[in-house]
């Protein structure tokens, strides 16, 4: 049986990741179910409540409206007929619900019909509700009940008048005043005496009667006018008004801790995306990490393996005593070349230790003489890399405070990348100009760029511009790392500016402010 092999570090911080992410998915899904469910469930207990309290309410209204206007009719109805016109008006001067009262005659020959609209106003043509019927047929407007009725109906059987007493009900809203119109006619050929009454004490007394605002807030209104939101009813045998009905406090203060908790949680749940984000970035720093360090193994072995091996190749051949003086000279130059090739690289490693652990001495330093001086001192290099070195300085001499060794071998460096991927291409140039208070150095080449994928990692440490294990070209990834750490540490940078051809570097020194 084939021994399982254990996950990498990669791989369980990969799956750690995807956990967390699903864990972080499924709990949010369930915040969010459970928010959901929880304002739903208030929303409609609140829905039930307010249909109860309503549905109470409106029943109370109603009996309390038909009583008060079952009043008035048997009021209306009780007056006897001699001195009727003192007691209407006796009876609007001690009521103050009643606006008005009227004695009406329908004309001859007698009419069965009373106008539906009588007593209206031009533009009071809006009828709410028109209701006649017989005061003998009606059981709260029995004869034995309405004073007078009795005897004004044998006076006018007496008489040889017909007897049909009916009573009539007529609701109007014309305006925000709105008033019941109630009359009564003994007779078909008998007058019709009426009252205009005024519902405003109606619906003053009604206000009491709504829900606690606990439980539910409501309030009454003139129809049309803008009012909390909420179930809306037509207030019962009073036009132009409503009443609505919301979720009270209770239900408001429910939710408002609904959205609370909803609040918090989605902030924890932020805490915990941001947590998994986090990971997701160190756990793809410490692969990352690890393939350069990987890599930087095989690249360093590889490096000095090279010099390693061909050193130990020719110190064979000199051994052997036949061998020609040429041959021998040869040899021990080719030596020599891999013992500084070996040396070189050995000291870029002990560089790159030295930039993160001693400390930089800024002084002031004027830079045209060491920019004129690097070039001079690369321009074998690059001419023989088929790059033609450029210069671009200013009539003025610019002084900056910094490490000039740090700037000098920035340069070396940039100019030895410049030979290494740009050679061929054309021109190199080195521009000098100033900015504000710092002085900025441009390195370009005509090549083919830095490529869109390292751009962003081009100065960490053991990161080149091409494939390391398999590109001929020599390095350990270190130029661009040391130089901008030993120019940060002397108070200047090295960044990569965009292009759209070849490679531009800017590196960017304080000025001396003494010059």
């Amino acid at each position: 049986m084939a021994a399982f092999d254990a996950p990498s570090p990669h791989t369980r911080a990969t799956l750690l990741w995807i956990a967390l992410t699903l864990a972080a998915i499924g709990t949010f899904i369930v915040v969010i179910t459970l928010y959901l469910t929880a304002q739903r469930g208030i929303a409609e207990q609140a829905q039930r409540t307010i249909e109860q309290e309503s549905g109470a309410f409106l029943n109370r209204a109603t009996a309390f409206t038909e009583s008060a206007r079952l009043t008035a009719f048997a009021e209306l109805i009780s007056f006897h007929e001699e001195g009727l016109p003192r007691a209407l008006r006796q009876w609007d001067e001690a009521n103050v619900t009643i606006t008005g009262t009227f004695i009406w005659h329908p004309g001859d020959p007698p009419s069965n019909q009373v106008p539906a609209k009588l007593w209206t106003t031009p533009d009071s043509d809006v009828a709410w509700v028109i209701e006649t019927f017989s005061t003998l047929e009606h059981p709260e407007l029995s004869s034995t009940s309405l004073g007078y009725q009795d005897e004004n109906l044998e006076t006018l059987n007496y008489a040889g008048r017909e007897a049909a007493p009916v009573v009539g009900w007529t609701a109007y809203s014309p305006d925000s005043s709105p008033s019941w119109t109630i009359w009564y006619r003994a007779g078909p050929a008998e007058p019709v005496r009426g009252v205009f009454i005024d519902v405003t004490p109606l619906i003053e007394e009604l206000q009491s009667e709504l829900p606690a605002p606990a439980t539910v807030r409501s309030v009454i209104h003139l129809h049309g006018k803008r009012t909390l939101a909420g179930n809306k009813f037509p207030l019962p045998l009073i036009p132009s008004h409503q009443v609505t009905f919301a979720p009270g406090e209770i239900f408001e203060e429910r939710q408002a801790n609904t959205r609370l908790a909803g609040a918090i949680a989605a902030l924890l749940l932020i805490a915990l995306l941001a947590a998994v984000t986090l990971l997701a970035r160190a756990s793809q720093r410490d692969a990352r990490e690890a393939r350069r360090k990987t890599t930087f193994v095989s690249l360093v072995s590889h490096e000095l393996r090279t010099p390693v091996t061909a050193i130990r190749m020719f110190a064979d051949m000199l051994t052997t005593p036949e061998l020609p003086a040429a041959q021998r000279q040869k040899f021990t130059t080719h030596i020599q070349h891999e013992s500084s090739r070996l040396g070189d690289l050995i000291d870029r490693l002990l560089s790159f230790n030295n930039a993160r652990s001693t400390a930089s001495v800024p002084l002031s330093t004027p830079l045209c003489p060491l920019l004129r001086e690097t070039v001079e001192v690369a321009t074998p290099q690059l001419t023989a890399t088929g790059l033609i070195p450029k210069l671009d300085l200013p009539s003025d001499e610019i002084t900056v405070i910094t490490d000039r060794e740090a700037v000098r071998q920035t340069l070396l460096n940039l100019l030895d990348n410049a030979c290494k991927y740009a050679g061929h291409s054309g021109n190199v140039t080195m521009t000098l100009r100033t900015r504000a208070s710092h002085a900025l150095i441009q390195v370009s080449d005509q090549g083919p760029g830095v490529p869109p994928a390292h751009r962003t990692r081009i100065f960490e440490p053991f990161e080149q511009g091409h494939n390391q294990l398999h590109d001929k070209r020599p390095g350990l990834g270190l130029g661009l790392a040391i130089s901008r750490s030993a120019l940060r540490a002397a108070g200047g940078d090295l960044a990569l500016a965009s292009t759209n051809h070849g490679a531009r570097f800017e590196i960017t020194l304080p000025l001396d402010s003494a010059s």
